[in-house]
């Protein structure tokens, strides 16, 4: 059996040639389908451990996570109806304190007017009674 270098390399040149534009076709469409059209991402990245496991699998499941956290659409939230922000013209209510460093009285009608408005309540004897709502910090 006589080997035929020449065959061969030309064989194995033309395979991997296909293979790249197949790669490369797929690639085009980055991040698809990893984050949807809406830019909301829809994947788990998953990376080995344990005995016989590279260590740059973490390194490189990382690399594509932050990949794709680039690719990811931020937006932004807007209320609707009533809100009150917790806050003095001092002191910014953050993550983790204590509220009562930044509201010490009650929110009433004041604040919220809607959701806390003062009414009349009719039992069934017909006897009215005043209530007013407020929220107790």
């Amino acid at each position: 059996m006589k080997l035929n270098f020449k065959k061969i390399s030309a064989i194995a040149a033309s395979t991997l040639l296909a293979g790249m534009s197949v790669g490369l076709a797929a690639a085009a469409n980055y991040p698809a389908p990893f984050v949807n059209s809406a830019g909301a991402a829809d994947v788990a990245v998953v990376y080995g451990t344990g005995a016989g496991v590279s260590s740059l699998d973490l390194v490189q499941a990382g690399n594509i996570q932050t990949s794709l956290a680039s690719s990811v659409k931020g937006g932004t939230t807007t209320i609707d109806g009533e809100s009150f922000k917790f806050e003095k013209k001092s002191t910014n209510f953050h993550l983790g304190d204590n509220i009562t460093g930044v509201v010490s009285s009650a929110l009433d009608d004041d604040q919220l007017p809607t959701l806390l408005e003062s009414g009349k309540y009719i039992d069934n004897d017909n006897d009215e009674i005043d209530y007013t709502q407020k929220i107790v910090i």
